[in-house]
């Protein structure tokens, strides 16, 4: 059976949010190639200058000493290895929960280190998948504070039913999560191992 044909789910963990001032810490990828599920993850080292923001390292469990640590490899080594195993899988779509996020962050680290990305923007969100999916049956999106869209990859995968995610967050295991939240929700299955003792809902396409 093909799954995911053609995407790979993608997250990665940085000092903040701002893709243009901030680094990557950690990248998670996840695939389905020749029937088989592949797992790749990579710890880097900030680029000189890097906005830190104290709150993002306390959300992916990282130290500003660890960020220093030479068994972290350098963003140009890992944005080129990323970029030689999406292709050699035949990858052109990334897909993650908030992908956009994902999609810029790399993008930016590229560009900054001169390495060839010509992966195009557009990209398959967790998060609009589960929307669609709550319209059709008629469901209540949740929100909070003021009408805020409120349908987190936790609420997700309430949903579907599987645990939360991990705290604190990890590149690969947001991916793993991630990966098995498309699993339950385009193909109704569980794919990964730890998953398999969570009941199938009917929260699916």
């Amino acid at each position: 059976m093909k799954m995911f044909e053609g995407m790979a789910v993608v997250d990665v963990e940085a000092t903040g949010l701002d893709s243009r001032r901030c680094s990557i810490v950690s990248v998670g990828v996840v695939l389905y190639s020749n029937g088989k599920v592949k797992e790749y993850y990579y710890e880097c080292r900030p680029f000189r200058g890097a906005v830190i923001n104290d709150e993002a390292l306390e959300i992916n469990g990282t130290t500003r000493k660890e960020l220093r640590s030479r068994k972290r490899v350098p963003q140009r080594a890992m944005m080129r290895d990323i970029y030689n195993t999406l292709k050699a899988h035949g990858i052109h779509t990334i897909a993650g929960q908030n992908t956009s996020f994902d999609r810029d962050f790399l993008d930016a680290a590229a560009r900054r280190c001169k390495v060839r990305w010509d992966f195009g923007h557009r990209t398959i969100d967790m998060h609009s998948i589960a929307y669609a999916i709550m319209l059709k049956k008629r469901m209540t999106i949740p929100t909070k504070a003021g009408n805020r869209n409120h349908l987190t990859a936790d609420v997700i995968y309430t949903y579907l039913g599987m645990p939360e995610e991990p705290r604190p967050h990890n590149g690969l295991t947001g991916a793993r999560m991630e990966f098995e939240g498309f699993a339950r929700l385009i193909y109704a299955r569980s794919v990964l191992d730890e998953f398999k003792g969570y009941r199938i809902t009917q929260f699916h396409m």
